[in-house]
């Protein structure tokens, strides 16, 4: 009987690509994956460690495991891996830790631990003490490859080009947590997209921790992220691809005219804001001022209309004031953008910003964040409206939608849309004219 395993995936999308990748070797090594609530031999938590929640709901997870099944071999990797390892190894029941850049090892470190302990890589026990894997990433220059070739139940295909950050921004953990900027070999990108396309997915979306940094690590090859995006575009059969998050400062002159070029870049970028007011962005250390950060978003909506934006925002920095962020109201109430993802500023251990002076108060982090969430809400609205009667390319996914049974996709500008189809359909990008909204701001549209 084949061993089983589960996996449950905290944080970024990077993350859940990584836990694709794991979760091929363990089926290569002859694993069946199973419901992460069922009872499995070995469980595989990837963690996050973006805020203290993140950290606490990582360490729920790994109990709940343990609770599931008290003699499962439990692997706990990610970021809150990397940087709490001795944490994670004091809760009882864990058996592995693995790092960031280890995660492509975790089979190999798996296969040598059953041979070890057992004499046959047929069993595999809970361990009395954690084995601990964890890369010091402070000279580490590799790229760890995880080669996803299916994404089980999506339409969407992932591909890593880059991992780490040079960036130091005051308040962030995560650079630490993935080591300096590592790019992914310009050749290994497109073998991989090229297989991507040969299993069937139309859209792809590139991740990385901070990929406008794509290439600056390689000197000698002078290849940068615009080079990628024009070579994946030049790949027969694709129909999508999409660019996930982008600093500012990394929306380059060329990139921006490749958008305009190639249709087959989604008109849907998210670009960290963080805040709207310049001082602040300062004490962040973020590398751009609300001038520039208005000015790539003014040229991105000139280049592409349709396009749909979303923004990072942190309330309650230290030191933010009510007129700090009344900036970052009007700044998001001005710009075209649809959508932002707001986060209650979290002191996290190790940064420069959790010994800043004049903290906020939880009530008005609470407050401000509450004022964020109704404007987005409205935001994303108007946005949706201007498409009302207006036709849209949606890619419809492998599933339908659990109230209405009708197919449900995204367009290129990220706008979720349903509409009754044939099973057939799915995995397809089909013309939609939106016909109206429902309560939760999803588009309703008939296919034609």
């Amino acid at each position: 009987m084949k061993n089983t395993v589960a996996f449950h995936t905290l944080g970024c999308k990077l993350n859940q690509y990584e836990t694709d990748g794991i979760r091929e070797l363990f089926e290569n090594e002859g694993f069946d994956t199973t419901n992460f609530n069922k009872k499995a031999d070995v469980y595989v938590v990837n963690t996050c460690t973006v805020t203290s929640a993140s950290d606490a709901e990582a360490r729920r997870i790994i109990r709940r495991a343990i609770r599931t099944n008290p003699d499962s071999f439990v692997i706990v990797t990610g970021c809150y891996a990397q940087l709490k390892p001795q944490d994670i190894a004091n809760i009882p029941g864990v058996s592995l830790i693995a790092g960031t850049n280890d995660k492509s090892k975790i089979v190999d470190y798996v296969r040598q631990i059953k041979t070890r302990t057992t004499g046959t890589t047929r069993t595999l026990h809970r361990l009395d003490q954690p084995e601990i894997f964890v890369t010091d990433l402070g000279t580490c220059d590799t790229f760890d490859e995880l080669n996803v070739n299916r994404f089980r139940g999506l339409t969407r295909a992932f591909v890593k080009i880059q991992d780490g950050c040079d960036l130091r921004c005051s308040y962030c953990a995560v650079t630490v947590a993935r080591g300096k900027n590592r790019s992914r070999p310009l050749s290994n990108i497109l073998d991989q997209a090229h297989q991507l396309v040969e299993n069937g997915y139309q859209e792809i979306v590139l991740t990385g921790v901070h990929l406008g940094s794509y290439g600056r690590d390689t000197f000698t090859d002078k290849i940068f992220l615009a080079d990628v995006v024009e070579r994946l575009c030049q790949i027969e059969g694709l129909r999508r691809l999409r660019i996930s998050s982008l600093e500012p400062s990394e929306i380059t002159d060329r990139l921006i005219e490749l958008v305009g070029e190639y249709d087959k870049i989604c008109p849907h970028f998210h670009i960290p804001l963080q805040s709207g007011n310049d001082e602040i962005l300062k004490k962040m250390r973020r590398p751009y001022r609300v001038k520039h950060f208005r000015d790539k978003i003014q040229r991105l909506a000139e280049k592409r209309p349709e396009v749909g934006i979303g923004v990072d925002v942190i309330v309650g920095f230290p030191g933010e004031t009510d007129a700090h962020f009344q900036d970052t109201v009007n700044l998001l109430v001005e710009l075209p953008i649809c959508y932002f993802h707001v986060f209650s500023y979290s002191v996290r251990e190790g940064t420069d910003a959790a010994k800043m002076p004049n903290p906020v108060s939880p009530d008005d982090r609470k407050h401000r964040s509450q004022v964020l969430h109704q404007l987005k809400s409205r935001k994303m609205r108007e946005f949706h409206e201007r498409f009302i009667g207006h036709t849209v390319d949606v890619l419809f996914e492998h599933r339908r939608d659990k109230h209405t049974g009708w197919l449900t996709g995204l367009s290129g500008n990220y706008i979720r849309v349903m509409a009754e189809g044939d099973d057939a359909l799915m995995n397809t990008i089909q013309p939609v004219k939106i016909e109206r909204l429902a309560q939760d701001n999803l588009a309703i549209g008939q296919i034609l």
